[in-house]
């Protein structure tokens, strides 16, 4: 079983989940998901990767600001216009 992990990039903190096999090392690999983000579909197949003997790391490539188009497909609430809601795809 995997868990979520944070660290410092650039002077700001950066997360992700990453899943070890019960070795303790193997290959690595990395995973980059859909836009939907680091959902539990995703660290299932991080930890099915793991128990496979692989190093898994899925980071949290994309960042939802509150109110925004994409942050209403995530938890279906409805999104917030004007400048705040710059991510529109």
């Amino acid at each position: 079983m995997g868990e979520t992990v944070e660290f410092r990039v650039d002077g700001t903190t950066a997360g992700g989940y990453l899943a070890v096999p019960d070795s303790g090392s193997g290959p690595g690999v990395l995973v980059l998901q859909e836009w939907w983000g680091l959902v539990p579909q995703i660290m299932r197949t991080c930890d099915r990767l793991a128990a496979e003997g692989f190093v898994v790391f899925d980071g949290e490539w994309w960042h939802f600001e509150h109110g925004t188009r994409r942050w209403a497909a995530i938890t279906g609430h409805p999104p917030r216009y004007g400048p705040a809601s710059d991510q529109t795809t």
